[in-house]
This record gives structure tokens, sequence and C-alpha cells, in this order.
């Protein structure tokens, strides 16, 4: 694993965080990469013709992929390998029907996505970024203006008890974000459309700072926004580069923040379509693509919660990961993560061969547990899973802090289990 805060993987890795404000701007960069890669798109509304030893890509527009590498040793009924991740994260969402004024200001209304920490939007730049339902090769037309709106707070001389633990706010009433007079109506102007059309266009805020390094020497922080889980994504799109495995597939999945039930999440019958159709690509029959599922496994690769100093009330003293120290196994009493006992056992003892650092995650037994794509997942497709992230700070704020350090080993683990 690199120590090295200027090699080219981390450049790639920042380059990724800054054209990924959201979920279909991360699917469309992917398809980029992927088309520049020599990787064959594939859409599902058309025959496949698959070859082995060929690497294709499957959109479901606007923010889900799937990429998939088939090897020269493909034969029906030969299990997959697979890494699920997603694309999506907590944001505040506009409402562009609802633009009005007040106090002399234009003001956007928002609807909260997902769990974000409120209070790390306000008072700060934000851009408008999202997607317009204008048709392209990409799925959509993506759209990203930085420096347009701010969510202000009310002065502490008004809110005496706005520091106060548990302050709280109301979405609807003190959550509008203030743009420039001519913001929303610049997106239809660049784009030559009507303004009518930015009544059905998906936009978010998002923060205009870029990722960056902080500290010196080999132990630096990446402090950043998106960071759960674009730090998986870019893990699994760089690791399945090199896969060696027969049948390596790489699920980049939407709307996990709000429960995956959406045909961009990992609810739909994506997973499953995409890995029925390859079976019977390759001459494999029913049967086959049964045999085939027994024999997979499967890596869901989502942000885990690193120990914070400042707040050891809320961990488990014996199993919280600790940032610097490699990837947490993610393990739940009661299903919320996947990870089958017998993978993880094999997976620990290669991860240590390889010298890979690796720690756990379990909950506090007497606080609620977050959950991934990886239950929802396996128990669809009955494809044995492992539940494994990259330990961060301030998990669903606007801006979260991580380590290349830790980003980088699983990087190495993803790469370990497609080889």
């Amino acid at each position: 694993m690199s120590d090295d805060y200027s090699s080219q993987q981390i450049q790639d890795l920042l380059t990724f965080l800054e054209h990924s404000p959201t979920a279909s701007h991360a699917c469309q960069y992917l398809q980029e990469q992927l088309v520049r890669m020599n990787w064959r798109p594939l859409s599902e509304g058309e025959r496949w013709d698959l070859q082995n030893g060929g690497r294709y890509f499957v959109v479901r527009p606007p923010s889900a992929l799937m990429a998939f590498q088939i090897s020269e040793q493909l034969t029906p009924g030969t299990g997959a390998k697979i890494v699920v991740t997603h694309l999506d994260s907590p944001a505040l969402k506009l409402k562009p029907q609802g633009f009005r004024k007040g106090a002399g200001l234009s003001l956007v209304p928002v609807e909260v996505y997902g769990g974000p920490i409120l209070s790390t939007w306000l008072d700060r730049p934000l851009g408008i970024a999202g997607e317009l339902p204008c048709q392209n090769e990409f799925g959509c037309t993506c759209v990203k203006l930085p420096n347009s709106a701010v969510i202000p707070n009310a002065a502490i001389h008004l809110n005496r008890n706005i520091n106060e633990k548990g302050a709280t706010y109301n979405p609807q009433t003190e959550l509008n974000a203030i743009v420039g007079d001519d913001a929303l109506d610049s997106i239809a102007e660049l784009l030559n459309i009507a303004p009518d059309i930015l009544q059905d266009a998906e936009l978010y805020l998002y923060d205009d700072a870029p990722a960056t390094l902080l500290g010196t020497g080999k132990r630096r922080l990446l402090q950043g926004s998106r960071l759960d889980n674009l730090l998986s994504a870019y893990a699994a799109w760089q690791a399945l580069q090199s896969a060696g495995v027969p049948l390596a597939v790489a699920f980049f999945a939407d709307h996990e923040e709000i429960g995956s039930t959406t045909r961009q999440g990992a609810n739909s019958n994506f997973l499953d379509s995409v890995l029925h159709r390859i079976q019977l690509c390759v001459h494999g029959t029913e049967e086959d693509y049964h045999i085939s599922l027994a024999k997979s496994q499967m890596l869901s690769a989502d942000a885990a919660h690193g120990a914070h100093p400042s707040y050891p009330q809320f961990y488990e003293p014996s199993t919280s990961p600790e940032l610097f120290r490699g990837v947490a196994f993610k393990k739940n009493s009661q299903g919320r993560y996947a990870t089958d006992a017998n993978m993880l056992s094999a997976f620990r003892q290669a991860l240590r061969e390889k010298n890979i650092p690796f720690q756990d995650f379990t909950n506090r037994a007497d606080m609620p547990c977050g959950s991934t794509v990886g239950p929802r997942l396996s128990a669809q497709l009955g494809i044995p899973t492992i539940d494994l992230g990259v330990p961060m700070l301030a998990m669903h704020s606007i801006r979260e802090t991580a380590t290349v350090t830790d980003t980088l080993a699983l990087l190495d683990a993803c790469n370990l289990f497609w080889e």
C-alpha cells in the first residue's frame, strides 16, 4: 500500500471527488472513464452479445451503473465476485417550482434527502448541481453551478439558544436557500432550454469547497464532501481495472440513503438482471444461473464510523475502528450488516498474508445500528457477503473526515478479492 501522498492514485481520488457533486455526476464520470479505457457500453433495452475476455458496463439512467469483466475461462454456472457500493449521499434537494421572493431576496425551498447533519449546511458557499430531463448518451444532462446559494443562520442575538445541545432546524421554514436573482434561470440559459423544464429537474445543493488533505507527513487526514460513499466507489472502480477472476462485477447503486427501493437502487432488479443475462449470454441455462449465484461472493463497501476521541460515549470500546488502521469489517446481531462468518474468516487470513490492515466494527448494544445495501442484496440473491468500509468521522456531515491510508487499504482489499 502506498504512503506517497503525491501518487497518481491520490490525484485520481481527488479528481473523482471534484467531479461528483451528485450521484448522477459520479455515474457520468465513471461512464466517461470506462469509455476512455475501451470498456464496451451495453443497453438494457437491446440484445447483448458478450465475448469471453470482454469488459462491459450498463447504466440504469441517470445514476446507477454496473461494470463487469469476463475472463477467457468463464463457463456456464461460474460464480461472480461482486463489489457493491452506492453513489448517493445525504443532501438538501431543491424545489425549483417553489422559487419565491422574501425580504427582497430570492429563495428556493428545500427538502431533506437522507439523514444529513443539517447544521453543517449553513453559512457556507453552496453550489447547485443535478440532472435535467434531457436525453444524451449518458442518460441525462448533468449541470453544476458553483457558488450559487447560501443558507444563513439567524444571528445569535436573535436566537440565543442556537449553541445549546440539541438545537434543531425546521427544514420547511429555516433551510430555504438564498440564491442570486438569476441563479435558476442561468441553468436554462446555459443549456438553451425553456425555464419551465426546471420544474422537472432533480437539483441538489452541494459544498463548493474541494476535498483536501490536512496535516503533513504520512498521517494526513482527508477532509471533504460525500466521502460516504465515494471513497468506496473509488476503490471499487480502481480495483476492477485489474480484476483477475472469471467474472468480476462492480455495482454502483443509487438511493441507499433513502432505503434503496427505486429502479436505480439495490432493492431493484438491476443486479439480478445483469447476472442473469451474463449466464444466458455464455450459453448457460436457468439452472446454471442459480448455480452461479450459489458460487458467488460479494463485498458490500460502505463507510464505517471511526472512533471519535471527543465522543467516547458513542462507541463500543472493544470494536471501534480507528483512523489510519485500515478497513473495518462490520457486524451486527440484528442483521443490519450482512457479514458472513465463514467468508470473513477466510478473507481475514488472505489479508494477513498480504499485510493489508483491517479491524472490526460493532455498534454499542444500547444504540441503534445503521445498515448498508449488503443485507438487501445478500437476502435477495442468496450470496454470502462481507460488509466493510473506510472509517470516518462526522459521517453525514456536509464535510466528513477520513484518511487516504484507509482508502488505499480498501482498494488493496478489493484488489485481493478480485485476484
